[in-house]
């Protein structure tokens, strides 16, 4: 058994506090982090050379002053500008195409550059997530001396970067034979097998918007004969989030599925048996009740080891006969882009309203008014 005795240091003679002024600490590009260092003194702060704030009220370079702090609170005023949306675009696009770039707009394959960070990654709030991106703000006061302290005060914020730029809805399709056999009431050793053409379509396209709702189409299409109607018993609509991150060189993937509407025994004709051949049927979302993205997904994004991208799953279940023994499950994925539009991602309208800092700290010194 050992032990290792030392000095006990005696606690530091401030306290330290972070305030930032929008109280919801949520933030987009273009955005300005402010707010106030707020430091508390027991004692007098004597430094010789003391730089708080550099560059704060015109001063250039590294120059410092003789500052004695008295037992009081100070306030030390901050505002750190994130990033707007062009100073993340890959460095090798033409200079057209530089200007007109947003964050959040696809590139075309041959710009892409996995290794540039085209924005600030989005986070979500949820810190059990492996691939969770937190942000920290930091404030760091050292005491010096013999035996130097110091204190530190960390507050998290929240960033999600919104576009301006929006696609025109353009619908996106993908096609798929299903064939199903159905005996005959007659004969049952007799059976007659019947192909159809089944279209599912995203109209809107593949850019979605958090919290809105993604409205899915299904056409059908018989290309032969047909004794029995065609039964829609099951519906699934499924969004795949995909994470990538590359720790020494190595890929690690999680996947996290979503399921945002499922349906079962439906028992839906949406192709009658009499219906003439070729006749193509359109089966709206509105059979299932449509389905809506989460409101705090993040989107799409890649930096030089984080990507994160999206799919969505539809299934469908597919019977057709007198006794509808036989089910045929069709599915079908669609690469999306997840896009956080300002007028749909349910972030606050600007800070919101505070009481002023000589209200709510009377005996408190701003930086503003000392002579540095």
């Amino acid at each position: 058994m050992s032990c290792i005795l030392g000095p006990i240091l005696p606690a530091p003679p401030f306290t330290l506090d972070l305030v930032v002024d929008n109280s919801e600490h949520l933030y987009t590009n273009g955005d300005h982090i402010s707010g106030h260092v707020v430091l508390a003194l027991e004692a007098p702060l004597i430094k010789d050379t003391q730089q708080v704030l550099p560059q704060y009220g015109g001063c250039n370079g590294n120059r410092s002053k003789s500052l004695t702090l008295g037992p009081k609170q100070y306030a030390f005023p901050f505002s750190i500008a994130l990033p707007r949306a062009c100073e993340y675009c890959t460095r090798d696009l033409d200079p057209f195409q530089e200007k007109n770039c947003e964050a959040g707009s696809p590139l075309t394959k041959s710009h892409e550059m996995p290794h540039l960070s085209r924005q600030l990654p989005p986070c979500t709030g949820d810190q059990s997530s492996s691939a969770e991106i937190i942000y920290m703000l930091k404030a760091n006061v050292v005491a010096g001396g013999i035996l130097k302290q110091s204190i530190q005060k960390s507050l998290r914020v929240f960033f999600c970067p919104l576009v301006s730029w929006q696609p025109p809805p353009q619908a996106i399709s993908q096609r798929r034979a299903v064939v199903l056999s159905s005996r005959h009431a007659s004969n049952k050793t007799a059976s007659t097998t019947t192909t159809y053409q089944v279209t599912i379509e995203l109209s809107r396209g593949a850019y979605l918007t958090p919290g809105q709702r993604v409205p899915i189409n299904v056409y059908v299409t018989r290309a032969g004969p047909a004794d029995h109607n065609l039964i829609l018993n099951d519906y699934q609509a499924m969004l795949i989030e995909e994470t990538v991150t590359r720790v020494a060189g190595l890929p690690r993937v999680q996947r996290l599925s979503r399921i945002l509407r499922t349906m079962s025994n439906l028992d839906q004709p949406i192709y009658l048996s009499e219906t003439p051949l070729g006749t193509t049927m359109c089966v709206s979302d509105d059979l299932w009740a449509g389905q809506s993205l989460p409101a705090a997904i993040t989107p799409n994004f890649e930096t030089c080891n984080i990507q994160r991208s999206y799919k969505l799953e539809i299934r469908l279940g597919l019977n057709s006969g007198l006794e509808r023994a036989e089910t045929r499950i069709l599915e079908v994925q669609f690469p999306v882009y997840i896009v956080a539009t300002a007028s749909a991602y349910p972030l606050p309208a600007g800070p919101p309203v505070r009481p002023r800092w000589h209200e709510t700290l009377p005996e408190c010194v701003y930086w503003e008014n000392m002579n540095n």
